[in-house]
């Protein structure tokens, strides 16, 4: 289960780093939910989600091909089709579930990347000690 190994193999990494800094108790907490996101990932259909990935490959060199030829309005029409059904599936809104139970279990880590190259674009004249 490919989805299992890129999405739950870093996160456990990502907390194994931050849980040492924490109490027994959220430790327990994190684990259990670790635990539920793992059964909500086991539970969604890869070969759906995989036929969902190549038709969005599909459409995306379709979409280049109108874009190309001048057709951006149906190349705009043909892509809000694709979202609203992709939206609508259920294993998107499954797979969405297991992405908010991720969320609740990650603690509350800032985001410090945007000060790496404080000189590019929008984060010129940014330092991290402005937003403490």
């Amino acid at each position: 289960m490919p989805i299992i190994k890129n999405v739950i193999a870093p996160i456990c990494l990502l907390l194994s780093t931050s849980v040492v800094a924490q109490n027994g108790t959220n430790m327990d907490q994190m684990m259990q939910g670790m635990a539920q996101m793992a059964i909500c990932l086991q539970n969604l259909d890869q070969d759906r989600l995989a036929a969902i990935g190549e038709e969005a490959q599909r459409l995306e060199k379709d979409l280049q091909q109108l874009c190309a030829n001048g057709e951006r309005d149906k190349a705009q029409d043909k892509a809000v089709a694709f979202a609203m059904k992709v939206t609508d599936s259920k294993d998107i809104q499954q797979l969405r579930q297991c992405g908010e139970m991720a969320l609740k279990v990650m603690p509350d880590i800032p985001d410090y990347s945007a000060y790496a190259d404080p000189d590019s674009g929008e984060n010129r004249n940014h330092h991290v000690c402005d937003n403490l």
